[in-house]
């Protein structure tokens, strides 16, 4: 930021604030990957599927499949670059299954939270929130 500007915000809970000159940040942004060890992620994607199981969704099996093909590529020998394009391709499917369907709604914070430690590593926000 140039010097000499100031920064006043209210409440903020829930939002994300970036400050600086000409940034730009939407819904997608894209940052550089993070290495991230498999066990990490791993364990955010369990902890997805702990939110998600508990649910008698009709979509849930749909849902407990992108986890399931996200736990696959983690654990597969792929090359990074593909790992990251599967498991980005399923996170978007997890995504868009829990955004239109109601009976995921009160368990969407609980999931962002998992969905972003997979992010740093995608360099990627996957937003699991309505946009």
């Amino acid at each position: 930021m140039s010097r000499g500007q100031k920064v006043k915000i209210g409440d903020v809970k829930g939002s994300v604030v970036v400050v600086g000159d000409g940034n730009a940040v939407g819904p997608g942004a894209t940052v550089a990957p993070q290495a991230v060890a498999v066990e990490e992620l791993l364990a955010a994607v369990a902890g997805m599927r702990s939110v998600l199981e508990v649910h008698a969704e009709t979509d849930q099996p749909k849902v407990l499949r992108a986890l399931d093909d996200i736990e696959d590529d983690l654990r597969s020998d792929k090359p990074e670059e593909e790992k990251r394009a599967g498991v980005g391709e399923a996170m978007k499917r997890a995504s868009t299954i829990v955004k239109r369907s109601t009976g995921f709604a009160g368990d969407v914070t609980k999931l962002q939270a998992h969905a972003d430690k997979l992010g740093l590593w995608l360099g990627e926000t996957i937003p699991f929130l309505p946009i």
